[in-house]
């Protein structure tokens, strides 16, 4: 019994205290467009020593174009905005976002990867 219970606050410690993604990749479409904007978690910044992947695909899958970081419009250290003019059906990212210490050293890093379909978003 008592592990059972051991095990029931563990999972529901863990659950509350999950710790939040730390970055959220987001689009929106427009008459002109889609704007996609990379926004990191306050304790992130960007790792540009890292790859960076960002490839607008067609329907089929195919990549239409690679986006490099340098292409976005820095709004701060941890926003980044994308404009297209709106004919992929898809899109897809990779790149690395790290914590930094006081002095700027990096102490930990996450990979960031995932896939959206324009067609999942609403107008």
């Amino acid at each position: 019994m008592k592990r059972l219970l051991l095990t029931a606050l563990l999972l529901a410690s863990t659950l509350l205290f999950a710790a939040e993604a730390p970055s959220e990749v987001s689009l929106k479409k427009t008459k002109k467009g889609v704007d996609y904007t990379i926004q990191l978690q306050k304790t992130f910044k960007m790792n540009h020593a890292a790859p960076f992947k960002f490839k607008l695909l067609d329907a089929s899958g195919k990549v239409i174009k690679k986006i490099t970081l340098k292409e976005f419009t820095k709004k701060s250290d941890r926003l980044f905005v994308y404009h297209t003019d709106g004919t992929e059906n898809a899109v897809k990212w990779w790149f690395v976002a790290c914590v930094h210490d006081k002095n700027d050293k990096i102490t930990r890093c996450k990979t960031i990867a995932g896939t959206k379909k324009l067609t999942e978003e609403k107008k």
